[in-house]
């Protein structure tokens, strides 16, 4: 049996906190004790306030604290896989350009299972300009088809979901074209399989 990947993935916009060590650590004696891979992943996505040093000083944070990684990725590294994943997609019709603010989100969206809102689709019939995506100055929506998830975890507790129903589609990419990772679960982590962690 392949061994788990866990993964940790704090956003690089400060310092590591008190809440950000015990996360990391909660995410590192699982992977440890059962003998998986453990990937250190910085969301260093936001243009406005992710920094390098704050990459580096959530390095140097968390070795200070103990904790050691097997792999060490940058977010911004992959822009390239991104744009592929965004190019499929788009080919596939399953992309929307939307107008939607996160204020009419909360004014109008039914409460989410994440403590967010759940998107009620009001763009979801708009198309992307003929030129595609990339001229796209609006934020991208990916269309989920509904249907339900179910996953089972250590215990043997099932749990499922219709992700679509539950959220709503999805950002794939923010206005102006900062990337949005619409998968916090792993998806972003290239040969990850079902990463598991924070």
């Amino acid at each position: 049996m392949t061994p788990p990947v866990g993964r940790f993935a704090p956003s690089t916009t400060g310092r590591a906190h008190p809440g950000t060590l015990l996360a990391a650590l909660l995410c590192w004696l699982d992977a440890r004790s059962c003998g998986g891979r453990l990937i250190l992943r910085l969301e260093d996505l936001d243009p406005e306030r992710s920094r390098a040093e704050f990459a580096l000083g959530f390095q140097e944070d968390l070795a200070w604290f103990g904790l050691d990684w097997d792999e060490v990725l940058l977010q911004s590294a992959s822009r390239a896989q991104h744009e592929a994943a965004l190019d499929v997609l788009a080919s596939h019709g399953l992309l929307y350009p939307c107008a939607c603010s996160r204020a009419a989100l909360r004014a109008h969206g039914a409460p989410a299972p994440d403590g967010g809102f759940a998107y009620g689709g009001t763009c979801r019939a708009r198309t992307l300009p003929a030129s595609g995506w990339r001229a796209c100055a609006e934020p991208l929506r990916v269309r989920v088809p509904s249907r339900e998830v179910a996953v089972r975890d250590e215990s043997g507790a099932i749990w499922a979901l219709d992700p679509a129903r539950a959220f709503g589609d999805p950002v794939v990419r923010r206005r102006g074209g900062g990337r949005a990772d619409p998968h916090p679960g792993g998806g972003g982590d290239a040969g990850g399989g079902g990463a598991r962690g924070g």
